[in-house]
């Protein structure tokens, strides 16, 4: 019980904060929260990051535990958008959400996950399906993006790859901030752009060039015993 009333508390006490200083400060909030467990993946750092069952890292910030991390990102992922719907067009609201997300994605909460879904929802029974989605599919997708670059470093037995990382995590942002901005054939070229992309930490195959057919060898030619020719008869 004493850890589920220390973890209100905390998210509590965040909401508050981040509802009082819903500005600026919202950005730099999660930014400190997603830097430390995301960099804890990337790298290795054990005080920002969990290994679970000798297998799996986590991010787990300077909370020590990614569950807590992951509700605390869900929840100021749901504020950001909701000041994103309020007044829309401020960049910092939209990388404020994406950051959010993709620390989100960096903790592998399930739990965080379905929290932040359920309030998606309410989020969008309030203020309108289409608005919704509007301002949540970039952030979602650029966060899809850099957990796609951070997969890689999850495995316990496999090497980090932080520079594959920094670069997810930066087209992810790219793409969270600059997609609400397109419009029209802009918006449409830059869908079919990402969606021709190979997938992050694959090289594209090289086409296998045609071997040459080993060559027979030549059919052994069959020789016909000759018959001997008959003898003359002598008159």
């Amino acid at each position: 019980m004493s850890d589920n009333s220390d973890l209100v508390t905390l998210l509590a006490a965040a909401a508050a904060g981040l509802t009082l200083h819903a500005g600026r400060d919202l950005l730099a909030g999660h930014a400190a929260v997603l830097g430390t467990g995301w960099a804890g993946v990337a790298w290795r750092i054990g005080r920002w990051s969990v290994l679970v069952e000798s297998t799996l890292w986590r991010a787990s910030s300077t909370l020590t535990y990614a569950n807590a991390a992951a509700a605390v990102l869900a929840v100021t992922a749901l504020l950001a958008l909701a000041l994103t719907l309020d007044a829309p067009g401020g960049w910092w609201r939209s990388c404020g959400a994406y950051l959010s997300l993709a620390g989100l994605a960096a903790t592998l909460s399930r739990a965080g996950a379905l929290a932040f879904v359920a309030g998606l929802l309410v989020l969008a029974a309030a203020a309108g399906v289409r608005a919704v989605l509007r301002q949540a599919a970039p952030a979602v997708l650029g966060a899809v993006i850099a957990l796609a670059a951070l997969i890689p470093s999850f495995p316990a037995g496999a090497e980090p790859r932080p520079l594959l990382a920094v670069g997810g995590l930066l087209t992810g942002g790219a793409v969270a901030v600059l997609a609400p901005r397109l419009r029209g054939r802009a918006l449409l070229a830059a869908w079919t752009a990402l969606a021709a992309a190979p997938p992050a930490g694959t090289s594209p195959r090289r086409r296998a060039s045609p071997r040459p057919a080993a060559a027979s060898p030549p059919a052994a030619r069959t020789t016909r015993p000759r018959r001997p020719a008959p003898a003359r008869r002598r008159r």
